[in-house]
């Protein structure tokens, strides 16, 4: 259901612009706090993140005055910028990518099944050539679902893009009765944004599910039906305020009169954004925090504050300031990096590792 009917049904409920909650986090993985990022016999995927480390320590070692203009696309700067593809399609993109994982994992039950006929059936001709061909199928999906993967959340002409510095969001397109950029995108105010939360209901009449879904949009519906993304909400069926936990995220990192948000997704580029930069000098903020944490962590900790999302009593704090959190200013004071998941890992052997990791992959291509 579009998010237009939603607004013609009256299902979906708009979201405050206010800030109340102030607990915000979204894990990030990078080589350091992950158990190294193999990719097994992901050759593809190998070369592509080798390819965007690259260009991630470039951009993030550019001054704020050239990074605009040091790279091929103009919105890689994330103290800036922060996109999320819009539209309501994807169904074609999900059958892509779980398609082949469904058929390759059904391969390799078939060939589980082949093999017990081995102890059954006497004078049995085992179909290797089945094996073959579920091997062949996994290797080659394993390695082209990161092509995959990149086009379909790489298709820059349906992203919208908040621009923190500029007060405006980006639709990477041209639109009628638009105000365009001199890249010949819609350009609108922030102004002209809006969220929404609405309950929605999955599954079939015999396993009914429902789970509350937050969605960005622009004002204007009625002109632009199809302008509007999804932000990612936990799943809760109970209520909406993971919605608005999630709503709170973008106005944080649009708000620039206050630092960018303290959270994985913009440590490495905390220092292109010249008020954030002051203000880390100020409060002695470590350069590398959230990039030296194990991903473990920094999950457990996006956990805890979902988790106080669904409790936290946010009309209360609507109405009254004083119940409203105070935003964490100093994290490695209240969550010091756990050092024994690191020793955890050193103690399995690094061909232990690997191999677990090949052995998926050749059974589901993933």
């Amino acid at each position: 259901m579009s998010l237009a009917r939603m607004l013609l049904n009256k299902t979906a409920c708009l979201l405050p612009n206010k800030r109340v909650f102030n607990r915000c986090f979204v894990p990030a993985l990078n080589d350091t706090n992950v158990d190294t990022m193999k990719e097994g016999i992901n050759l593809v995927g190998r070369w592509y993140s080798r390819k965007e480390a690259k260009k991630t320590a470039k951009i993030t070692q550019t001054t704020t005055d050239k990074v605009a203009t040091n790279h091929a696309s103009p919105y890689e700067n994330k103290a800036r910028y922060n996109d999320f593809p819009y539209g309501s399609g994807g169904y074609f993109g999900l059958f892509m990518v779980m398609g082949p994982i469904i058929i390759g994992v059904g391969g390799t039950l078939a060939c589980l099944g082949f093999f017990a006929g081995i102890f059954y059936i006497d004078n049995y001709d085992f179909p290797w050539i089945f094996l073959w061909a579920t091997l062949a199928w996994n290797i080659f999906w394993c390695n082209a679902r990161s092509v995959l993967l990149r086009i379909i959340s790489g298709n820059t002409s349906k992203r919208m893009i908040l621009d923190r510095q500029a007060q405006t969001i980006i639709v990477t397109q041209a639109l009628d009765q638009a105000t365009l950029n001199e890249h010949g995108h819609a350009v609108f105010p922030f102004s002209e944004v809006e969220a929404y939360s609405s309950i929605q209901a999955s599954g079939n009449a015999s396993a009914l599910t429902s789970q509350y879904v937050a969605f960005m949009a622009l004002k204007n519906q009625a002109l632009y039906p199809e302008v509007y993304t999804n932000l990612p909400v936990p799943i809760n069926p109970k209520n909406d305020r993971n919605c608005r936990q999630a709503w709170e995220y973008v106005l944080a990192f649009m708000d620039n009169t206050q630092p960018l948000p303290d959270v994985p997704e913009f440590e490495p580029y905390r220092h292109l954004d010249p008020l954030t930069a002051e203000f880390d000098k100020k409060n002695n903020r470590p350069a590398k925090y959230w990039q030296l944490m194990a991903f473990e962590q920094q999950s457990k900790i996006a956990n805890e504050f979902n988790d106080a999302a669904k409790v936290f009593n946010f009309n209360r704090a609507y109405s009254n300031a004083r119940y409203a959190n105070k935003v964490i200013t100093k994290p490695w004071e209240q969550w010091p990096i756990d050092d024994s998941i690191f020793i955890k890992r050193q103690q399995t052997p690094e061909w232990k590792k690997q191999l677990k990791i090949i052995l998926r992959q050749l059974a589901f291509s993933i």
